[in-house]
C-alpha cells in the first residue's frame, strides 16, 4: 500500500489574503498559520505551482500550539467547519481567473449529515466541501479527546489540469 501512495507537492503561496480585504500574516516561515487572529471567513492564496497533469488537492489542517486547544481550527475547541472549497487558475497572458471544477471529495473523517431546525441547511459530509453552496458545511469534530488533531480532505480535479508555466493557481475557501 505504501508503495503505492501518490507524493503530494506543497504549494508555495506568492500571496494570502480575503475578499473581504483583511490581510492575513503568518507566524511561520512555512505560511501554515494563514488564518490566525482574523474572523474573516474567506481566504485564498496564490501559487503558481507546476500545473501539469495535476489530478487532485490535498487540503489539510494541522494543529498548533497558538490555536484554541491546540487546533487545528479558531474555534473555542479547536473545531472548524468550512462552507465552500474553489480553485481557479489565471493563465500568463490572461487577466481573467478561469474556475475548475472539483469532484469526487473525501476525508479522513466527516460527521453524519445533519440539518439544521428550518431544514434549510445541512452539515456534515465533506462532499459539502464542493457542492458549490454555502448553505451546507463540511465538519469534522471527532469529538471530545480527539477532535484537536490534523484533518484532511482530498478532492479531485474534473479533469486533470494542464496549463503553461507561470500559470497561477488561486485556492479560496469559505468557512463559519
Amino acid at each position: 500500500l505504501t508503495a503505492k501512495r501518490i507524493p503530494w507537492t506543497p504549494l508555495d503561496a506568492i500571496e494570502m489574503g480575503s475578499n473581504s480585504g483583511l490581510t492575513h500574516p503568518t507566524q511561520d516561515a512555512d505560511k501554515r498559520l494563514l488564518m490566525q487572529g482574523h474572523t474573516s471567513a474567506d481566504v485564498f492564496f496564490i501559487a503558481t505551482p507546476p500545473l501539469k497533469g495535476v489530478t487532485g488537492l490535498q487540503l489539510e489542517a494541522l494543529p498548533h500550539r497558538d490555536f484554541p486547544q491546540n487546533g487545528p481550527g479558531r474555534t473555542r475547541q479547536g473545531t472548524w467547519i468550512m462552507q465552500e472549497l474553489e480553485v481557479f487558475v489565471k493563465k500568463p497572458d490572461s487577466k481573467d481567473w478561469e474556475k475548475q471544477k472539483l469532484v469526487n471529495a473525501t476525508a479522513d473523517f466527516s460527521e453524519p449529515d445533519s440539518k439544521s431546525g428550518d431544514g434549510k441547511k445541512s452539515s456534515g459530509p465533506v462532499t459539502y466541501l464542493i457542492d458549490g453552496s454555502d448553505e451546507n458545511t463540511w465538519k469534522a469534530d471527532r469529538g471530545n479527546g480527539r477532535r484537536n488533531q490534523a484533518g484532511v480532505a482530498v478532492v479531485q480535479f474534473e479533469k486533470p489540469l494542464d496549463f503553461p508555466e507561470g500559470t497561477q493557481m488561486k485556492v479560496a475557501w469559505r468557512n463559519s
